[in-house]
């Protein structure tokens, strides 16, 4: 899955950062404990998962694994 993640970061140029907050929003993470996972505030990730949503032309979190499966 990582694998995967690391490429669709590629293509949708996501910051290092940012493929950090994706791996753990896609296995699931809420926001609270990506923070604590990664030692940043909660604002911080908040601001990262606007990033990738809007990177990704995603909507809701529940979109992250459909386009980990599907690739797109």
């Amino acid at each position: 899955m990582e694998k995967k993640i690391e490429k669709i970061a590629l293509k949708h140029e996501l910051t290092e950062r940012e493929t950090d907050v994706f791996l753990y929003l896609s296995k699931g993470y809420n926001n609270q404990k990506i923070a604590e996972e990664l030692f940043v505030s909660l604002n911080t990730i908040k601001f990262h998962t606007r990033n990738i949503y809007e990177k990704l032309d995603i909507k809701k979190r529940n979109e992250i694994n459909t386009r980990i499966l599907f690739n797109n």
